[in-house]
């Protein structure tokens, strides 16, 4: 305000009046201002809590998820140490047979070659169900694996 209108208010008394209501309008239209930015910010805030907290809940599930894949890996896991101690078991008894088979070549009795063709019999047929399982288990590992790599790819960020 310019010296002259100051001198012109202050004679008339409308001075303080009017710079009075001057100064309440700015900070009436301050505070409005402030007001609606507290309203955006406030709106953002809201937008970014509710984002947060579907991504904990999608985290939580991923989190449940991974413990599922773990049980699997698991149960996997304890499928494949079945199979291998059928193997040891097959092994030692072929071991065994072996040792039976040399001695009924140096004269065993014929009642017992048949117990021997019985045991060898019995041995073929679990070994060909394992050997089918280990046909399965191998696509089944395949698969597992190559999903878990996949999957730790695509999580990893570029450098």
């Amino acid at each position: 305000m310019s010296v002259w209108t100051a001198k012109i208010l202050s004679a008339t008394g409308l001075s303080l009046g009017f710079a009075g209501a001057f100064a309440a309008d700015d900070v009436k239209t301050e505070h409005a201002r402030m007001k609606k930015e507290h309203a955006q910010v406030h709106n953002e805030h809201d937008a970014l809590l509710k984002q947060l907290g579907k991504w904990r809940i999608e985290h939580r599930k991923a989190l449940a998820a991974l413990r599922e894949i773990e049980a699997s890996i698991l149960e996997h896991e304890a499928a494949l140490e079945e199979l291998a101690e059928h193997a040891r078991q097959h092994e030692d008894h072929i071991h065994h047979h072996d040792e039976e088979i040399a001695e009924h070549e140096e004269g065993g009795a014929g009642q017992h070659h048949a117990e021997l063709a019985e045991a060898h019999k019995q041995l073929m047929d679990e070994h060909a169900k394992v050997q089918k399982q280990v046909g399965t288990f191998h696509d089944d590992h395949d698969a597992l694996i190559s999903s878990l790599m996949k999957l730790r790819d695509s999580l990893k960020k570029p450098q």
